[in-house]
């Protein structure tokens, strides 16, 4: 039997290790991050990227990697935002085990790194201390649905499913849609940001969309969040009223925002309070915000929907939304210090 004792040879155990991306390997990581399960991003994606995160302040030093044998076989990028949130880049898994354990291990460190009781800066930089009991940000996850091996291993990471977000999208024509009369806005500004937060708590009570959100995070948390959304215009952001008079009551809300690197608008969100429910008031700011994006000489309104929000998604189809791509979202709720 000693024999056999030559087949578990320490030599051949893959060695593996995670710890932080050095500056050389920035790139190679930035390879894995950006292509797919079968293919590294090519040269000029990796660019791209890397001026993307330059502008951003998006600190590519962040990254970390799992080698295998001394290979980089897995990364993950903490990507900073507004609202005391991260974005976590994951390398593709595929159909891989291994390959999702590594992902996995790297959200993992990626998460114990991330510096406690503080909020991103209006840049991305973690730089704004926190008042009050310190708190970890909200980390979030956006899968490709085939990538069910690495959602499992990411539960070790505390990461766990939200929703099944579908991505919708319908082609615009300048001077084909009405914008709707006789509703009363106000827009976006210092003085109306509290109706714009009562409105969109408001709006949260018997919502199907990511229910388990609500009141995970502070809702100026959440409009920081949403203004970070494409590029924040305070005239495209609308809080319906059920009059003109400062005193009148909030009904819901539209946030829209351009998008000027193409000629798109983002839906960014839309919600109604109960009592403005079942009026056709969602269909009404719906049509508002196809009559924007086509005047503004955009060829695409695009949004993202939870997927079991049956009346959200009737809304959006009568109006001629078609999913183009859906993810996973997971979230690691943001931690008590």
């Amino acid at each position: 039997m000693s024999g056999l004792s030559n087949l578990w040879r320490p030599r051949d155990v893959p060695v593996t290790q995670v710890r932080p991306v050095g500056p050389g390997e920035i790139a190679p990581a930035l390879g894995l991050l950006l292509g797919n399960s079968e293919r590294l991003a090519d040269g000029g994606s990796i660019a791209d990227f890397e001026e993307i995160a330059r502008l951003r302040d998006i600190d590519l030093l962040s990254i970390q990697i799992a080698t295998l044998d001394g290979r980089i076989a897995a990364a993950a990028l903490p990507v900073m935002s507004p609202g005391h949130t991260v974005l976590l880049l994951l390398s593709p898994a595929g159909r891989s085990a291994l390959a999702a354990e590594l992902v996995a291990k790297c959200a993992s460190a990626v998460i114990a790194a991330l510096p406690a009781g503080h909020r991103p800066g209006p840049n991305g930089a973690l730089n704004s201390p926190l008042n009050g009991p310190l708190n970890g940000p909200l980390v979030q996850v956006l899968l490709d649905p085939s990538e069910g091996k690495a959602a499992a291993a990411l539960e070790v990471a505390g990461l766990l499913p939200l929703a099944t977000l579908m991505y919708l999208q319908r082609r615009l024509k300048r001077g084909a849609f009405a914008a709707p009369a006789g509703l009363h806005f106000v827009h976006y500004s210092p003085e109306s940001h509290d109706r714009f937060a009562r409105a969109i708590e408001a709006s949260y009570i018997d919502s199907l969309d990511c229910p388990p959100m609500r009141g995970m995070r502070p809702i100026d948390d959440v409009i920081a969040g949403h203004k970070a959304t494409g590029d924040f215009d305070p005239n495209w952001w609308f809080c319906l009223t059920d009059g003109p008079a400062a005193d009148s009551n909030e009904l819901g809300v539209l946030l829209l925002a351009p998008v000027t690197a193409q000629p798109m608008t983002e839906l960014v969100y839309l919600g109604l309070a109960p009592e403005a429910r079942g009026q056709k008031l969602g269909d009404e700011l719906v049509k508002l915000a196809l009559s924007i994006a086509a005047d503004r000489g955009h060829e695409l309104l695009t949004l993202a929907v939870d997927s079991n929000n049956g009346p959200a998604l009737r809304l959006y189809y009568r109006h001629g939304m078609a999913e183009i791509a859906r993810r996973v979202a997971l979230i690691r709720p943001p931690a008590k210090a």
